[in-house]
């Protein structure tokens, strides 16, 4: 019951992340498929944003995902000692 919850939880984490992953990719390739990117526009604070959103992103997906892994990796194995 308690991994039934655990499990649900991971996934619907998984899938929202995917969901924002996808929707972040295509309204910066969208924004930046015409254009040609400038010398002031990475200098920009939305260039800067969206530069640290490309570094930030997958750190904060891996992280996250494998603290969820760890919590039910041990709910796992606590359940299968008793």
């Amino acid at each position: 019951m308690i991994m039934d919850f655990y499990t649900t939880n991971l996934f619907a984490f998984v899938a929202v992340n995917t969901l924002f992953l996808i929707l972040n990719w295509r309204r910066s390739h969208r924004n930046h498929q015409d254009d040609v990117p400038k010398k002031d526009d990475l200098q920009s604070s939305e260039g800067a944003l969206d530069q640290l959103k490309i570094k930030f992103l997958p750190v904060y997906l891996l992280v996250n995902g494998a603290d969820w892994l760890q919590v039910l990796l041990s709910v796992f194995w606590t359940h299968r000692r008793l």
